[in-house]
C-alpha cells in the first residue's frame, strides 16, 4: 500500500528545476519588454504548487525489448502537492522514478496503458481512475478522479513527454451512485403504488380487502415487520387498529390482526406530531420526543425500533394513522421512503371515501360554465357516449389524443362504431363495458389505442355510468390520458435497473437477487451456481482493443446462454465474468458435466471484428444445500473453487471441496 504523504519544503525548487529541465516552457517573465528571470520563476513555482488539480510530468524512454521491457518507460520528471494527495505518495522524491516503482501495480498498468495511447495518436487522453482499498489507507474509501494526459508536441521530433492533470470527482461520483438508488426505490414504489391503485378491492370499496393488500404491500416494499392502519373512534379520544399486517420468523407469510386501541391522553406528543406533520419518521423511537413516550408499554414490548408513520386524512381532517413498525437495528428512513408512507395514507384515504360513499356524486348537476371551461381546458381527455359506446361529446384533448384535428371531426368518423374502433383489441372495449356494468366505475384502466393515422399508443381511462333517477343507463362517461411515454420509460428503466448494458444478460444486483428469490422457491432442492472466468481475456483486450473485447464478451453470453436450459439463469458478473444459476441441477453430476460442456464449447474460437480468437474458461461450482445455505456463502465457495481451478493452470472446472492453503478471502470484493 502507498502511504499518505505530501510534498516536503525542501522540493520546492526542484519543482521549477524539474519543468525547467522537461524544457516545457520558458520560465522568463517578461516585464515591460524586459526578461526578469526570478519573477518568472516564482510565478511558475507558486501556480504549480498551489493549484488544486494534481498535475505531473512524465518522460517516456523507448521501448528496451533486449532488456526485457517490450513497452515504453514511463518516469516522473515533477508532480505538484496535489497529485502526491491524491495517490498517497509519500514525501520520498519521485523525480526520475518510474511509474512502477512510485505507484501501486494495477494503477501503474492504467496509466501506462493510456499513456502510450496518448503516444501512439499523439493527442490528449482523459479516463477515469479509481483508487480502493489496494491503493488508499482507508479500506472503506474509494477514490474516483479525472485524469488527463497531453502530448508535449515539439516541432520536427518525437513526443518524449506527457503532462498530466488528475482531478478528484469523488463527490459527483456519489452523487450519482445515490441519485441512482433514489431512482431505483422511487421506481419500486411507484411500481407497488400502480399495482394498489389496481387493485380491484379499492375500486370496488370493499375497506378491509383494500386496508389488507395496502398493509401486505407496504411491509414488503419498505421491508418492515409490521404495518398497520389506525383509526379515531367516534369521540376522538383513541384511534384502533382496524387493520395490521404482521410478519414474524415463525409466520414469514405474515398474518392479519384488529382490534388494538391506543389512548390519546396518555400520549400526548405523538397525537400533536400526527396533528402537524406528514410523515414522523423515528429513526431511533426511543430517543425520538414524538415517540419516547410508548416506551416499555409499547416500543420494548413489540421489539420496535424504528417508527415511521403517516397520518390518515380526509377532506383536510386527521381521521387516523398509517404505522410503519421496523425492528432490529435503528433505521434510517429516506425521502423516498416518508414520501411513499404519505402515498400509503392518501390510498388508506381513498379507500375509506370509496367505501363511504358508493355513488358517485352526479357531475351533470355542475354549472354548465365551470363545465364548460373545465371541459374544453383540461389536460386529459373526456368524453360521453351513448349506451352503445357513440360520442355524444368530446373535448379538445380526446380529439388530439385520438390523431384528430377537431372533436367534430372524431365524432364525425366515429359515429357508428363509437370507441368500440379506437381500441386494438376490442375484447377490451367488452371487458371496459363489462366492468362498468358490475363495478358502475372503472379506474385506471388500460388499453392501446389505434389514432385515425394507424399508431397504436396506451392510454389510461377512468369512467363511469350514468343513469337517469330511474336507474335506466344513458351512457359512460370519464376522462382518459396517453401514457403511452410513461409505459415506455418504464420497461426501460426496468430492463436497464436489472441487465447487463453490453450482454443483456442479468447483471450483477439482479442475480444476487434472483439467487436469493431462488433459494427460498426450491429450499429442498439441489441447485449449482456456476463461476465462469476467461482466462487470459485482458490479453486479448489489449492486443485488440476494447471493441473487439466487447465483441468476445457479447459472444461469450451468447453461448454461455446456448448452454442452459430455459428458467436457468445466466449472468455478467462484472468484467470478464459470469455466473450461472441453475435450479434443480439434481446432481453434482449433472452439474459437472454442464461445467465440462461449457468449457469444451470454448474450445472453438470466437469471431469477433474480423479476428479469430482462440480463449478458454474456468469455472468453479458450489452446489446447494450442501456447499451453503446462504447467497454469500454458496457465493464465496464457487469463487474458491474458481481459484483453485486458476491455480492448477486454467481452462477447466471445479467442484467446491474445502482445501487447507487457500486464503480464507481470495478476492474479497466478490461479496
Amino acid at each position: 500500500m502507498v502511504e499518505r504523504g505530501t510534498a516536503g519544503p525542501d522540493q520546492a525548487g526542484s519543482v521549477y528545476d524539474a519543468l525547467t529541465r522537461a524544457d516545457l516552457w520558458n520560465p522568463q517573465v517578461m516585464y515591460r519588454g524586459r526578461p526578469v528571470q526570478a519573477r518568472g520563476r516564482a510565478v511558475l513555482r507558486t501556480m504549480f504548487e498551489s493549484v488544486s488539480d494534481g498535475l505531473f510530468v512524465l518522460e517516456c524512454l523507448p521501448p528496451e525489448p533486449e532488456r526485457g521491457s517490450p513497452q515504453p518507460r514511463c518516469r516522473f520528471l515533477v508532480g505538484n502537492p496535489a497529485f502526491r494527495r491524491m495517490f498517497f505518495l509519500s514525501s520520498r522524491p519521485i523525480e526520475g522514478e518510474e511509474l512502477q516503482s512510485c505507484l501501486p501495480p494495477s494503477l501503474a498498468a492504467q496509466i501506462q496503458l493510456h499513456t502510450e495511447h496518448c503516444l501512439s495518436h499523439g493527442r490528449q487522453v482523459s479516463f477515469e481512475l479509481s483508487l480502493t482499498a489496494s491503493a488508499a489507507p482507508d479500506p472503506e474509501s474509494t477514490h474516483v478522479l479525472i485524469v488527463t494526459l497531453s502530448p508535449v508536441v515539439e516541432e520536427n521530433k518525437p513526443i518524449s513527454r506527457i503532462v498530466g492533470s488528475c482531478q478528484d470527482i469523488t463527490a459527483r461520483k456519489q452523487v450519482e451512485w445515490q441519485l441512482q438508488r433514489s431512482q431505483k426505490q422511487l421506481l419500486e414504489h411507484n411500481r407497488a403504488l400502480m399495482e394498489l391503485t389496481r387493485h380491484k378491492a379499492l375500486s370496488q370499496g370493499d375497506l378491509q380487502a383494500a386496508l389488507q393488500q395496502i398493509c401486505t404491500t407496504a411491509a414488503h416494499t419498505l421491508g418492515v415487520a409490521r404495518v398497520g392502519v389506525w383509526l379515531y373512534t367516534s369521540e376522538r379520544s383513541s384511534i384502533r387498529c382496524i387493520n395490521q399486517f404482521e410478519i414474524t420468523p415463525d409466520n414469514p407469510e405474515g398474518s392479519h390482526t384488529q382490534g388494538a386501541e391506543i389512548w390519546a391522553k396518555d400520549y400526548p406528543r405523538y397525537f400533536q406530531a400526527l396533528e402537524q406533520e406528514r410523515t414522523i419518521a423515528a429513526d431511533q423511537v426511543v430517543a425520538d420526543p414524538r415517540t419516547a413516550e410508548f416506551g416499555n408499554s409499547y416500543l420494548t414490548a413489540m421489539g420496535v425500533i424504528s417508527m415511521l408513520d403517516a397520518p390518515i386524512r380526509l377532506e383536510g381532517r386527521m381521521v387516523g394513522v398509517l404505522c410503519h413498525e421496523h425492528i432490529g437495528s435503528p433505521r434510517h428512513w429516506t425521502l423516498e421512503e416518508q414520501n411513499f408512507a404519505g402515498s400509503l395514507a392518501d390510498l388508506v384515504s381513498l379507500a375509506l371515501e370509496i367505501s363511504e360513499r358508493r355513488q358517485v356524486e352526479e357531475e351533470l348537476r355542475q354549472a354548465e360554465e365551470r363545465y364548460r371551461n373545465f371541459f374544453e381546458n383540461a389536460v386529459e381527455g373526456i368524453f360521453f357516449t351513448d349506451a352503445a359506446g357513440r360520442y355524444l361529446s368530446a373535448n379538445p384533448m380526446l380529439a388530439q389524443i385520438c390523431g384528430y384535428s377537431s372533436p367534430e371531426e372524431l365524432m364525425r368518423e366515429a359515429k357508428e362504431a363509437g370507441k368500440r374502433q379506437l381500441y386494438v383489441d376490442p375484447s377490451q372495449w367488452e371487458e371496459f363495458v363489462r366492468l362498468l356494468q358490475e363495478q358502475g366505475s372503472v379506474r385506471g384502466f388500460e388499453y392501446r389505442l389505434r389514432r385515425r393515422d394507424g399508431s397504436i399508443i396506451w392510454v389510461r381511462e377512468k369512467a363511469r355510468l350514468v343513469k337517469d333517477k330511474a336507474g335506466n343507463l344513458l351512457g359512460y362517461e370519464g376522462i382518459c390520458e396517453d401514457i403511452t411515454a410513461q409505459k415506455q420509460s418504464l420497461a426501460y428503466m426496468e430492463f436497464r435497473a436489472h441487465h447487463d448494458a453490453l450482454t443483456g444478460l442479468v447483471n450483477r444486483e439482479s442475480f444476487r437477487e434472483r439467487l436469493q428469490q431462488t433459494l427460498q422457491q426450491y429450499y429442498s432442492e439441489c441447485l449449482a451456481l456456476f463461476f465462469v472466468d476467461l482466462d487470459h481475456f485482458k490479453d486479448i483486450n489489449d492486443t485488440f482493443g476494447h471493441s473487439v473485447g466487447d465483441a468476445l464478451l457479447q459472444g461469450v453470453a451468447e453461448r454461455l446462454t446456448k448452454c442452459v436450459r430455459p428458467g436457468d439463469i445466466v449472468a455478467r458478473w462484472g468484467g470478464d465474468e459470469f455466473t450461472l444459476l441453475l435450479p434443480r441441477i439434481g446432481s453434482s453430476t449433472v452439474a459437472a458435466r454442464l461445467a465440462q460442456r461449457i468449457v469444451d464449447v470454448f474450445q472453438t474460437p470466437f469471431s469477433c471484428e474480423g479476428h479469430s480468437l482462440s480463449v478458454t474458461c474456468s469455472i468453479g461450482v458450489a452446489l446447494y444445500p450442501q456447499d451453503g445455505v446462504e447467497v454469500s456463502t454458496l457465493l464465496h465457495h464457487a469463487d474458491l473453487a474458481l481459484y483453485q481451478v486458476k491455480e492448477n493452470g486454467r481452462s477447466g472446472f471445479r467442484l467446491y471441496r474445502p482445501v487447507s492453503g487457500i486464503p480464507a478471502a481470495v478476492r474479497n470484493t466478490i461479496l
